[in-house]
Parts: C-alpha cells; sequence; structure tokens
C-alpha cells in the first residue's frame, strides 16, 4: 500500500501555475524498500489507471495514488497540459503532432502516441498563450491543420 509522497516545495518560478496552488518540482515514488526521487521535468506522461496514476518515466511507470485532477492542479502550467481525460502530457516530450481521423493525436519521445480529446485540443491549443506552447505550436502548426 502506497502512501502519497509528493514534494511540495514551493516554486517561485513565473512559469509556474497562477492559480495560488503549489507546485511541485519532484515526484517520490517507492521501489521495493527504497524511495525514487523523480523530477518533474523527467517526466513524459502520466496517465489514470483506475485509482491510480502511473507516472511514466524513459527510466519506467510507477503508480501513485494521487488523482489525475491533483496532479492537473500541482504540476507546472508551462509544462505540462491535460490533452484527455486519462492523459497529462509533458509538453516538452512532444515530437510532434499527427492526424488520426478527424482529430490529433501526439507521438512522443518514448515512441508513445496519445489520441488528444476534443476538449484536450482546447487545452492544448490554449498552449499558443505561453512561451513553450507558442514554439511547439508553431512548429507543429502544419500537421494540425
Amino acid at each position: 500500500e502506497e502512501m502519497p509522497q509528493c514534494d511540495t516545495s514551493q516554486n517561485d518560478s513565473p512559469d509556474g501555475n497562477s492559480d495560488g496552488h503549489e507546485i511541485i518540482e519532484r515526484i517520490t515514488v517507492r521501489v521495493g524498500q527504497k524511495i525514487k526521487v523523480i523530477p518533474v521535468a523527467e517526466i513524459i506522461y502520466l496517465k489514470a489507471e483506475d485509482d491510480y496514476v502511473s507516472v511514466v518515466t524513459a527510466d519506467g511507470h510507477w503508480l501513485k495514488s494521487e488523482t489525475m485532477k491533483e496532479y492537473e492542479t500541482i504540476l507546472p502550467h508551462d509544462m505540462f497540459v491535460r490533452v484527455h481525460r486519462s492523459y497529462i502530457v509533458n509538453i516538452s516530450k512532444i515530437s510532434k503532432i499527427e492526424r488520426y481521423g478527424q482529430r490529433q493525436q501526439l507521438q512522443l519521445t518514448c515512441g508513445d502516441t496519445i489520441r488528444i480529446s476534443v476538449t484536450g485540443k482546447i487545452e492544448f491549443m490554449n498552449l499558443q498563450n505561453s512561451k513553450i506552447g507558442k514554439v511547439l505550436f508553431y512548429k507543429c502548426l502544419y500537421i494540425c491543420s
């Protein structure tokens, strides 16, 4: 049974969350008898799995007991976007955006593909208001249109 272990160190970055919530800089996960510290920059994406959230990095994935809504609130908004009910993605880990029928999907640096929901597309498009989002948005604009 895993206890929630998030480091909620205050981040005073002007690009962090503006909603008054403290944001995390790292996540801790239990690996056997040890604790592994994962900087949020190393997270590729988070995936909802029943009552847990799978934190996916290049080194593997770990289950956490917090909710997607909690992570959506405490992860830096300039680094992560919820693109689907079940996925929150680190925008620096997106390698390309492709058409998938009438919708789009993200190709991630790890090789995984994630479909963008209608609501997720709106959130993703809102990224163009941020510095990182603008670069990513214009880099990939021709694929989305």
